[in-house]
């Protein structure tokens, strides 16, 4: 089953989605080229079920590789769909047919993930006491933002982007469903420059005062 919040309120509705699905379901990705939403399965089932959101009833299964847990139909690329493959640190890409075409390495272990523009959003898998993370990665996998959740958080787990342009983020086990405005934060931060240690510090400055020092001679005997 497929449980439904009131957008404006949290609220939960009375009622659920009931689908053929057979057991619980980690996380769901609409494919709005094929009308079919993607269900990626837990108790160890390593399968996507595509369901037919009038019904929902599965039309197709494809094998979901194995570790992996947030799924993600690209919403610019036909046939494209993004997979965290959490145990291998990286990002899988894969066509509608289950088969993989690419992967994209991270230094990290990615949780959920969706893609907006030429960024892609992860959460980050961390243990229980550790606060949770949210990372924008650019697509050689570089990380470029990283925003910190609660330690609630720390199992944060599937991402969505709707039609505004909001990130939907589900915050974890027993925790809430978050929307995330993300239209202000663009571009790349350069990293800051290595703080230099004491000892290099004073180097340069004796190697500044002698060059001031031969130069002000220079000036004398000439």
């Amino acid at each position: 089953m497929i449980g439904m919040r009131d957008l404006k309120t949290g609220e939960p509705f009375s009622g659920f989605i009931k689908t053929d699905v057979p057991v619980r379901i980690h996380d769901l990705s609409y494919d709005h080229f094929t009308d079919t939403v993607y269900a990626s399965l837990g108790s160890g089932l390593m399968e996507y079920h595509i369901l037919d959101p009038d019904g929902w009833k599965t039309i197709g299964k494809i094998r979901r590789p194995p570790n992996s847990f947030g799924v993600f139909c690209d919403r610019d690329i036909e046939d494209v769909i993004w997979v965290a493959d959490q145990e291998n640190r990286r990002i899988l890409e894969i066509g509608a047919n289950g088969k993989q075409r690419g992967a994209i390495n991270l230094g990290i272990k990615p949780r959920g993930v969706a893609k907006a523009g030429d960024y892609f959003w992860i959460t980050e898998a961390c243990e229980p006491g550790e606060n949770g993370k949210l990372h924008r990665v650019n697509l050689q996998g570089d990380i470029v933002d990283t925003f910190g959740l609660s330690a609630l958080n720390h199992n944060a787990g599937g991402l969505s982007i709707d039609s505004a342009g909001h990130l939907w983020m589900g915050g974890g086990k027993g925790t809430s469903l978050y929307k995330l405005d993300i239209s202000k934060v663009d571009g790349e931060v350069e990293p800051p420059a290595p703080a230099e240690d004491s000892a290099t510090t004073l180097l340069r400055t004796i190697k500044a005062t002698l060059e001031s020092t031969c130069r002000a001679i220079d000036a004398l005997l000439n």
